[in-house]
């Protein structure tokens, strides 16, 4: 009975235990013609190689961050040197219009202060009527 039993389960287990060991196989070589034992002897390397690749990608977006960094910064730059040349514009124009209201305000008063003299003059003339 022992050995009806080991005759049927022995089999059994080395199916499953085969099947287990060729499905990790297969999900560990995932390239066709490589031997599981070859795949496992070059696993560290090929983790060491892509840790590498992890690194050299991060540091060129290190070196992409410093790049916008640095044209943010220069554009930032500009910005202000554009904004600072239009305030000297807007503060020359404004200058300039002070000129033209001042001419006119006072061509304004002459006119009135003109006025006032005939009215004061009319009036004194009158009164040595």
């Amino acid at each position: 009975r022992h050995q009806n039993i080991s005759s049927v389960v022995i089999p059994h287990l080395a199916t499953r235990i085969r099947g287990r060991v060729d499905g990790l196989a297969s999900f560990c070589d995932v390239r066709p013609g490589l031997s599981f034992g070859y795949r496992t002897a070059s696993l560290p390397q090929e983790i060491a190689e892509k840790v590498h690749r992890v690194g050299q990608l991060r540091d060129e977006v290190k070196a992409c961050r410093r790049e916008r960094l640095q044209e943010a910064v220069n554009l930032e730059k500009v910005e202000v040197e554009a904004l600072d040349a239009l305030g000297r514009l807007v503060h020359e124009f404004k200058l300039k219009g002070q000129v033209k209201k001042d001419a006119l305000q006072q061509a304004e008063l002459v006119a009135y202060t003109q006025a006032q003299v005939f009215k004061v003059a009319k009036l004194r003339d009158e009164l040595r009527k």
